[in-house]
């Protein structure tokens, strides 16, 4: 009975037998395994608005929600983690605007009576604490989950890695426009000190500088994790791989607009 076979699990196996003579009395040929099964007994439980497919409840429980709240009595922050069904708090936060930052289940928050950023890691569910940052517009930078922050006693940028649970400073950065770009958790900053630009690769868990960038608009392209440079005293522009964690060179471009076009793909 095909109808009564389970398809999406385990391997299926076909015997053949035959009696050459046309009658019953059957002999074994071979046994095969199926590499694909058939599309028709599939199809059903494949598409989500069949009334037979549990695929889109799946993926709805797939899904979760994190909650960050502020307790004003305690002055802290409190993270309701929906994967171990636990709150975690840290003194720190605000119901001010900049406070509270939210990126792919995880929070940064700013303490100002030390100074320090923290950002909850629900995969760890824990907090971890960098002395940097700032309420302020420009300081708290997330994307997918990892955050950076300017830390403007060191001059420094610092990520926080949510793969590694861990924080990555370099020199450069600023909390002005410009200087912090974001993509795909990657993260690419201007040192205006030594005029290059410098990636971090979230992948690598490090930082790789190269000649060119600025701050200004236009000098720094992002897609996909990756990230586009014009360097003006070479007429080149720069691009960071992050699947290969290198910069690669070619004359041509320009910071003005129209020069470096990104094609994302799937």
């Amino acid at each position: 009975n095909f109808g009564a076979i389970n398809w999406g699990t385990n391997a299926k196996f076909v015997k053949v037998e035959m009696d050459p003579a046309g009658g019953s009395n059957y002999t074994n040929v071979g046994v095969n395994q199926l590499m694909s099964v058939p599309y028709a007994m599939v199809a059903d439980k494949v598409n989500m608005n069949s009334v037979n497919s549990s695929l889109n409840d799946d993926i709805v429980d797939n899904r979760f929600s994190n909650f960050a709240i502020y307790n004003s009595s305690d002055s802290k922050t409190y993270v309701f983690n929906s994967k171990t069904n636990t709150w975690n708090g840290q003194l720190g936060g605000s119901a001010s605007s900049g406070y509270i930052i939210a990126s792919n289940g995880n929070f940064a928050i700013y303490n100002s009576s030390d100074s320090k950023t923290y950002v909850f890691n629900y995969k760890t569910n824990t907090w971890n604490g960098q002395l940097g940052g700032s309420a302020s517009s420009g300081y708290i930078i997330a994307s997918n989950g990892n955050f950076a922050i300017y830390n403007s006693s060191d001059s420094k940028t610092y990520v926080f890695n949510s793969k590694t649970n861990t924080w990555s400073g370099q020199l450069g950065g600023s909390a002005s426009s410009g200087y912090i770009t974001a993509s795909n958790g990657n993260f690419a900053i201007y040192n205006s000190s030594d005029s290059k630009t410098y990636v971090f690769n979230s992948k690598t868990n490090t930082w790789s500088g190269q000649l060119g960038g600025s701050a200004s608009s236009g000098y720094i392209t992002a897609s996909n994790g990756d990230f586009a440079i014009y360097n003006s005293s070479d007429s080149k522009t720069y691009v960071f791989n992050s699947k290969t964690n290198t910069w690669s060179g070619q004359l041509g471009g320009s910071a003005s607009s129209g020069y470096i076009t990104s094609s994302s793909s799937n």
